[in-house]
């Protein structure tokens, strides 16, 4: 089993990743997926707290995202930057060598540089990548806009809505 958290709706008073956070310490080995529509949360910020959350959750923590703002582009564009962010600091980096005296090494960190319609984001995650690389994504879409912007940007495809249509779309994406 896993916990969902925050992905039938927009949670009002609680934080979907520190819920989350919270099952991790009293459930260890639980899996968790937060959701995530992207409102009042900038990439970077999103990109930190999700990564930070699958390091406590030992490599067990997925995002299901959904366009909040209804717009599929930007969802779509919010979801490839906290991804490129999540791969920026590579774990092999981290050398841990007390002999040398090398904590890490710095040449494989790779600064993104995204200017979007929606987004500009410039730098490296603070955080180095986790245990699985970087958190399951998933996308909850519910117009074929969003099942085409989510078409290989993420892990996970989850179809909600008028359900028939979106999965006979799916298909002929994959034909294309």
């Amino acid at each position: 089993g896993a916990a969902l958290v925050g992905v039938g709706g927009r949670p009002l008073e609680l934080d979907p990743v520190a819920v989350a956070t919270a099952l991790t310490v009293r459930a260890p080995g639980l899996p968790v997926l937060v959701g995530s529509d992207g409102i009042g949360d900038a990439p970077y910020n999103a990109a930190r707290r999700f990564l930070t959350l699958d390091h406590l959750s030992g490599g067990r923590s997925g995002v299901v995202f959904r366009s909040g703002t209804g717009v599929a582009a930007q969802t779509a564009e919010r979801v490839s930057v906290i991804r490129s962010l999540w791969n920026s600091w590579p774990v092999q980096t981290l050398l841990g060598d007390r002999e040398r005296g090398v904590y890490a090494t710095t040449d494989s960190i790779r600064r993104i540089e995204h200017s979007g319609e929606y987004y500009r984001v410039a730098g490296a995650l603070n955080s180095p990548t986790s245990r699985q690389s970087e958190p399951v994504s998933s996308w909850q879409v519910s117009s074929e806009a969003e099942l085409r912007a989510a078409h290989g940007l993420v892990d996970v495809v989850i179809v909600a809505g008028d359900a028939p249509l979106l999965v006979e779309a799916w298909r002929s994406l994959d034909q294309e």
